[in-house]
């Protein structure tokens, strides 16, 4: 389902949408903080593709993602859940660096939280990430989630040890 507000536009993932996002997902800068590399052309399409199968292979949780753009047609990011329909879901979120830092990935988050809310009955939303991350913490606090715990060494990657915070919202 088409999601959007007055500046933005959310695209339910799709193959196609694999060509309009890998230039801004190719940007090594997003990822310094988590431990994935960006993808090539023909690796994105394909991890799309395994999305479109509606499932992550457990047979639970649901893959509802987003490619973002701005009402005037630019891409500028994604946002990700995996939902367990009237429990919870975990949201993910990469926005491309030219368009950080202006509301969008606060903006684009809000619609799909309400989104995932509404459509999916979920009673939380659970998100993780690195403790270096400050925009991204500050962004889910801004949302109203509530830092729930730190995991130490929760990953290895980059030639770093990862700390990582553990955030939930609840309706």
């Amino acid at each position: 389902m088409q999601l959007s507000s007055q500046r933005l536009i959310l695209e339910p993932l799709a193959i196609p949408h694999a060509e309009k996002l890998h230039q801004g997902l190719s940007d090594l800068a997003l990822y310094k903080f988590v431990p994935n590399d960006p993808l090539s052309l023909d690796a994105l399409a394909e991890r799309y593709g395994r999305i479109l199968c509606g499932n992550r292979g457990d047979n639970i949780a649901l893959w509802r993602n987003w490619a973002v753009r701005l009402a005037g047609g630019e891409y500028i990011g994604i946002v990700e859940t995996s939902v367990y329909p009237g429990d919870y879901a975990y949201l993910a979120y990469f926005m491309f660096a030219p368009h950080q830092r202006q509301g969008f990935a606060h903006e684009a988050c809000a619609i799909v939280l309400a989104h995932v809310h509404q459509t999916y009955a979920v009673k939380r939303v659970v998100a993780e990430m690195d403790v270096r991350n400050a925009a991204s913490w500050r962004l889910v606090e801004s949302l109203g989630f509530m830092r729930t715990g730190i995991r130490l060494n929760a990953d290895f990657f980059k030639g770093e040890s990862s700390d990582e915070y553990h955030y939930e919202l609840t309706f």
